[in-house]
């Protein structure tokens, strides 16, 4: 999840890179402001049309309500809203029937699904069908529309011209000339070797163009 968060932002900052520092902040400050006016508009925008969910949640749920409709259900314990969802099985696609148990109260499928994304699974939706329930309610409330709004809310302000900026008295850095990497060979490396960097002794040398041994 970390690393999917970070690649939304990485497509927000393309074309950033390779610029000066100070262009690189300057550019990712405006490009951050961009995108949060951007989503924040739209997310707005859809609150007022009456949208409760983004459009990829909606989508979501509407394919699990179709697919749904081909379950059966056995109910065990309504007071924990327990049941068993059976699928039909589609030798067309070679797929077989599969028996899951819903605990609705706890939000758990066996399989998985339901409590991984916090949004009722085919199987789910199948169990409140049965006793007459809103599966809306087993929506995690972090996929509402206000709540995510609520990220685009903080706002970004106009940095001015530079020569209204107050002057600055702080401390001046300056580039230490012995920590700069050389324009040429390889980088030196401090990491410590093992019998897996020795080379192979009496190994025949390698064509750096074709890889191909003698010439």
């Amino acid at each position: 999840m970390t690393t999917n968060l970070a690649k939304c932002m990485n497509s927000v900052l393309k074309g950033a890179r390779a610029l000066p520092i100070a262009a690189l902040v300057n550019e990712t400050f405006n490009k951050i402001n961009d995108s949060f006016v951007t989503n924040g508009i739209k997310i707005m925008n859809m609150i007022k049309a009456g949208h409760r969910y983004s459009k990829d949640v909606y989508v979501m749920m509407q394919e699990n309500q179709h697919i749904a409709t081909s379950h059966y259900v056995r109910m065990y314990v309504r007071e924990t809203g327990e049941f068993e969802v059976q699928e039909i099985a589609n030798t067309r696609l070679g797929r077989r029937a599969m028996t899951c148990t819903i605990k609705l109260n706890e939000w758990s499928c066996d399989y998985g699904q339901f409590q991984a994304l916090r949004l009722p699974c085919s199987h789910a939706i199948a169990a409140c069908v049965f006793c007459n329930l809103n599966y809306d309610d087993f929506v995690d409330p972090v996929y509402k529309l206000e709540n995510i709004f609520k990220v685009y809310q903080h706002h970004f302000h106009s940095l001015g011209s530079e020569d209204t900026w107050p002057q600055y008295l702080g401390p001046h850095f300056m580039s230490d000339p012995s920590k700069r990497r050389q324009t040429s060979g390889r980088p030196t490396t401090t990491r410590i070797h093992n019998e897996m960097d020795e080379p192979i002794p009496n190994r025949p040398k390698k064509c750096s163009l074709c890889r191909s041994e003698g010439h």
